[in-house]
């Protein structure tokens, strides 16, 4: 790919080098990038799957019915994202140590050379190569990074005291009555605990004895606990290069171990690289590369996150996920009101095939 001379470059762009690049420390290179190049700006709009997708915008987006995220080039070939469909890219098949720099190009100024896909910006990526007439030299680096757990209690929330109160007194103004009348309807625990009393089926004694565990019950608490870890992530990265008049090589692996804040949350992945650069005549290079990625990427089906898990009309601050013995509990929060559930009739059904 040829190299343009600062002052003679036309449009916006800007350069990081390798130096810049690697004052942060992340297993996707988008990471990388933000904080440091001005004018990306970070989307929010799938945090899940960033380093999947690119997840970021050069001064915001300026196509219409088409690819919103910059265009990724490698080494002078567009590198196509489809997500994690099978067969096609993902940036987190990008190891970051392999690249020397990347250079963002901001303007229409890039379509003259990518053409329409460029309209929402170029992020031009340059992976390192062996040089010419050097000695065989071995690199290795490797970081760790630890992130805590998160602080559920930062964000000011109803004390569980505070909240059965509040539904006791709506219960004996009758907000709940027709709840229990409901098959759609799944009353919380502490509303079948006053159920039961206002009906004689529970002791004044032990509805005051149940009531007391549950007003210091913080499901919160569960969460720390069996939910969230500390997050590691773990890099590793090898690099053998030599270089002679005619021939230079570089092979480089990689290796990246992340254990997520959830329990259920993981990825691996194994980058191996391998660069042959020949000078058979005169100004002439002939440049030879493959890469390997093997990853795996472990989440759980439904999100056990707090804000993905515990929300909505039919979770509640004193649910418990496990009991003093650390077994887990079934949580029955939604769904069909019980009473109607269990009297649902079991029907055996058999199909027959006659043939004549």
């Amino acid at each position: 790919m040829p190299k343009i001379p600062k002052e003679r470059a036309t449009g916006s762009f800007e350069f990081v080098d390798n130096k810049l690049f690697n004052r942060k420390v992340s297993t996707d290179f988008v990471s990388r990038l933000e904080d440091v190049v001005p004018g990306i700006m970070s989307s929010k709009i799938y945090p899940e799957n960033k380093g999947n997708l690119l997840n970021i915008n050069i001064r915001g987006v300026s196509t219409l019915r088409s690819e919103v995220w910059p265009l990724v080039v490698i080494d002078g070939v567009p590198y196509e994202n489809r997500g994690t469909d099978y067969g096609k890219g993902s940036f987190n098949n990008i190891n970051p140590n392999d690249i020397e720099s990347v250079t963002v190009l901001k303007d229409a100024a890039a379509s003259s050379i990518w053409g329409a896909q460029s309209g929402n910006g170029v992020i031009v990526i340059t992976t390192k190569r062996g040089k010419f007439n050097e000695r065989t030299q071995l690199s290795f680096n490797t970081n760790v990074s630890i992130k805590a757990k998160p602080d559920l209690y930062y964000y000011p929330q109803m004390y569980t005291s505070d909240y059965i109160d509040a539904q006791q007194y709506l219960f004996d103004k009758g907000k709940y009555n027709s709840w229990f009348r409901n098959r759609l309807r799944n009353p919380q625990p502490v509303l079948w605990l006053m159920y039961n009393r206002k009906n004689g089926n529970l002791s004044e004694l032990d509805f005051n004895r149940e009531i007391d565990v549950l007003k210091n019950t913080d499901v919160r608490d569960d969460f720390l606990k069996y939910i969230y870890r500390n997050a590691v992530n773990q890099q590793y990265h090898a690099q053998l290069q030599a270089g002679g008049e005619k021939v230079n090589t570089v092979f480089s692996a990689g290796y990246d171990k992340n254990l997520n804040d959830v329990v259920t949350s993981s990825y691996n992945r194994l980058n191996l690289k391998s660069n042959t650069q020949i000078k058979p005549v005169k100004n002439m290079v002939l440049d030879l590369g493959i890469m390997y990625t093997e990853s795996k990427n472990q989440e759980s089906l439904l999100p056990v996150a707090y804000n993905r898990l515990a929300k909505g009309m039919q979770n509640y601050p004193y649910m418990r996920l496990a009991d003093e013995f650390g077994k887990p509990l079934e949580v029955t929060a939604g769904g069909f009101n019980p009473t109607f559930r269990d009297t649902v009739p079991v029907v055996d059904c058999w199909i027959g095939l006659i043939i004549h």
